[in-house]
């Protein structure tokens, strides 16, 4: 008694080159259908107005004149909270290190 399995086994080795020709076929098929989703999948798109990424997103074009990041830190004060003058100086002495790490880093255009 043989299973499934080896009934499709024993079909595809006898017609190896049938199968191989379906397959490529297939695969071309395939492959041009799916060429024009590309433009369908592309997730920067995909926005949710009033959120705060779209809202980030607006600061980082409008304030910093750049996109989405390519580095995110996320800080916290040890105390107080985050517009302590220590935390703001600690933020502004890191902000400074990373410029001088990443040149291509822009400086916060003030108002």
């Amino acid at each position: 008694m043989s299973g499934p399995l080896t009934r499709l086994g024993r079909f595809a080795a006898r017609r190896s080159a049938a199968v191989l020709i379906t397959t490529l076929l297939l695969f071309l098929g395939l492959a041009a259908y799916g060429a024009g989703a590309q433009d369908d999948l592309d997730l920067s798109r995909w926005d949710a107005p009033g959120t705060e990424s779209v809202e980030a997103a607006g600061v980082l074009r409008e304030e910093f004149a750049t996109g989405n990041p390519s580095l995110a830190l996320l800080v916290t004060p040890g105390t107080g909270d985050v517009d302590a003058p220590e935390a703001v100086r600690a933020g502004r002495a890191l902000a400074d290190e990373v410029r001088r790490r990443r040149p291509e880093c822009p400086r916060r255009r003030r108002n």
